[in-house]
């Protein structure tokens, strides 16, 4: 009786020193690793009658020429009746792969159980401003019916959540401000921002909005006009406040024309996306962290938050083949390019608030969530260069242990696969 007293009293030391036994805090983005969630992959016998999207071009069955994405998910732990077969795609041993739809609530709860596992505090719900434009399109309707599932996982696992909103592929001109406001104000309405689940920070809400201060992207249209319009909208005291969390570009403090500095100096939380850029010493890459020591500067002298952005790797070679830069890749390198990140940010004293890009983004290669190390073998796949399925997970859970612990931080990996 007493072995098995100290062996639980053992595994609850353990748990406790991950911070998995515990309930994260939803009053404050301050001590959070949170991770993006795009929750976007359907299948066409989920009900949604977006047949196979995201997985490929145009909701097409995937195939080699149709595949939108560059990995494969991990599933094999979630049962058959929860995956629909992938008749064109096969595994090397000649079975057919399988895939999952972010629509249902099993893959979902998986997901967040994973998160707690793993010592990952929450994460920010993409939900792109586009999608909102058309109320009555299938788009719009499975993203809104995804967001009881979250909660409901979130508040299982003891987990938080937030809204992530993002204009890219919005045009510039495009009234991006309209329907944002209209549908944060049905979903404050609809009560799910006061959820026990939900990000609080100083007593609002918080909502993550991407290209706040995008100086250079063409891909958005939102000016300095119109971040101030946001801001306007979300600072204004009322049912509808909140605290807004910003993405911006990596090069931000590069800006210095008036109309972006007066911007950056109303920002109260940068999340400058780094994901993507790197840089090649001798045919290797790695991430690019040499402005970060600025970035940190600077964020005190305002009195602004600093949440960087770390990310495993990157890949889109089959979402852009008709692209000239559809072969671009930066390789995870087992796990090093990652470790690389976290290395600096300890380095550097950052690592308090964290935002780890991304939990199931496979079409960009940038997955942190379990993928398949031996994917399908009828088209090109990225693999997890001989690691476990769940080794960017192990590295993230390592990391934060070591963190609480207060030991040197290794430069190199110090799990063994």
């Amino acid at each position: 009786m007493k072995k098995l007293i100290f062996f639980l009293t053992a595994i609850s030391f353990v748990l406790s020193l991950n911070g998995q036994d515990k309930v994260v805090d939803n009053s404050t983005i301050k001590g959070k690793w949170m991770t993006g969630y795009q929750c976007w992959f359907n299948t066409p016998e989920d009900g949604k009658n977006m047949n196979w999207g995201h997985y490929g071009a145009h909701g097409k069955e995937p195939a080699a020429d149709t595949l939108t994405v560059d990995m494969w998910p991990y599933l094999a732990e979630l049962d058959k009746k929860d995956l629909q077969i992938v008749p064109t795609l096969h595994h090397a041993d000649g079975t057919n792969a399988y895939a999952y739809s972010s629509h249902n609530e099993n893959a979902i709860d998986m997901h967040f159980r994973w998160m707690q596992e793993y010592d990952i505090d929450g994460a920010y719900f993409q939900y792109f401003i586009g999608t909102m434009m058309n109320k009555e399109s299938p788009h719009y309707k499975a993203k809104i019916s995804i967001i009881e599932k979250i909660s409901a996982a979130a508040k299982k696992y003891g987990r938080v959540w937030a809204f992530n909103f993002d204009p890219a592929g919005r045009k510039p001109g495009t009234d991006i401000c309209t329907p944002l406001f209209e549908e944060w104000k049905r979903l404050v309405d609809s009560g799910v921002t006061k959820d026990s689940s939900y990000l609080h920070h100083n007593g609002l809400p918080v909502v993550h909005i991407w290209s706040m201060l995008n100086k250079g992207d063409p891909w958005t249209a939102t000016t300095p006009e119109v971040a101030h319009q946001i801001l306007d909208f979300f600072e204004a005291e009322g049912p509808y406040q909140a605290f807004v969390v910003c993405g911006v570009i990596s090069f931000w403090r590069n800006a210095t024309e008036p109309e972006w500095v007066n911007l950056a100096n109303r920002i109260k939380c940068f999340v400058p996306w780094n994901t993507g850029h790197a840089v090649e010493k001798n045919g290797v890459k790695s991430a690019g962290m040499f402005h970060w020591q600025g970035d940190i500067d600077k964020t005190e002298e305002l009195g602004a938050i600093w949440m960087p952005t770390i990310h495993p790797g990157f890949t889109w070679k089959n979402m852009n083949r008709w692209r000239k830069d559809g072969e671009t890749n930066i390789p995870r390198r087992a796990g090093e390019y990652y470790w690389e990140q976290l290395y600096e940010l300890n380095k550097l004293g950052a690592t308090d608030t964290v935002f780890l890009a991304m939990f199931d983004e496979v079409d960009e290669g940038t997955a942190i969530m379990k993928v398949d190390p031996n994917p399908p073998v009828d088209a090109h796949f990225v693999g997890t260069d001989g690691m476990p399925a769940d080794w960017w997970l192990q590295l993230i859970r390592e990391a934060r242990r070591i963190n609480r612990t207060g030991e040197e931080f290794p430069k190199t990996i110090p799990l063994k696969p």
